[in-house]
């Protein structure tokens, strides 16, 4: 049997912080590009994001769709982070920017972290257990760097998409927790917040109501598939 290294885990870290170094450095040239398209019609001209006290009733205001007869939630999440950045800095890009690059970053590291776990599911059996970091490192690495995502770093309003993706991709991760927890009050927080998760990607992008075909495809190909698709063993006694 082979034996684990003490010290992958630690080193597989220290690469993966490392890995996001290079996703910061690799867009460090667009801190202060600028607004364009979308840009304006949901931030710079949307004085519902407009943000300049604590108080709540702006804050909520913020979270409805612009140029409206009557108030209608949009995307509340990502309209609120715009609303945060509006009050912290106004109309400078650089702090949205800051905010785009830094969701990135995290979902990276929600992805490596998910398939560490994914690759630790019945269906694999261990098969990846000492290449498994590995595996995680490349897939992040093709995912996070691949020029495919620029737009969504580096276009304000694509924000949209990133935190879309951070919650559902957390969402995912809680179902992969859940799924292999023991302890059944475990088991119902990660599927707790595996729920949240799906709502705050809702309220980011609606596109994410794909989300429970993801999470009956994981549990199709990573465990044995939901109970109901199997058939029942008939006892010969029972005959």
């Amino acid at each position: 049997m082979n034996k684990s290294n003490p010290h992958e885990e630690p080193d597989s870290i220290g690469k993966l912080f490392c890995l996001l170094m290079l996703v910061i450095l690799a867009y460090s040239n667009s801190f202060n590009a600028a607004w364009h398209l979308d840009d304006a019609t949901n931030i710079l001209h949307n004085t519902n994001v407009h943000i300049n006290s604590l108080s709540s009733g702006d804050w909520i205001k913020a979270m409805h769709k612009p140029f409206t007869p009557h108030p209608v939630i949009f995307r509340p999440i990502a309209m609120l982070t715009f609303a945060a950045n509006w009050f912290v800095g106004g109309r400078d890009v650089v702090g949205y920017h800051i905010v785009n690059i830094a969701l990135h970053c995290v979902v990276a590291a929600l992805l490596y972290f998910t398939i560490l776990h994914l690759l630790g599911t019945p269906q694999i059996g261990g098969r990846y257990q000492n290449r498994r970091h590995f595996i995680a490192l490349l897939t992040v690495a093709l995912w996070a760097l691949h020029p495919i995502q620029t737009q969504a770093v580096t276009y304000i309003v694509q924000r949209m998409t990133i935190l879309a993706t951070l919650f559902y991709l957390s969402a995912v991760f809680c179902f992969v927790k859940a799924r292999g927890a023991q302890a059944q009050g475990k088991k119902s927080l990660f599927f707790g917040l595996c729920l949240v998760s799906f709502m705050l990607a809702m309220g980011s992008k609606q596109n994410s109501v794909t989300l429970p075909v993801t999470l009956l495809l994981i549990e199709i190909i990573f465990w044995d598939g939901p109970q109901l698709s199997k058939q029942k063993t008939i006892d010969p006694a029972d005959c």
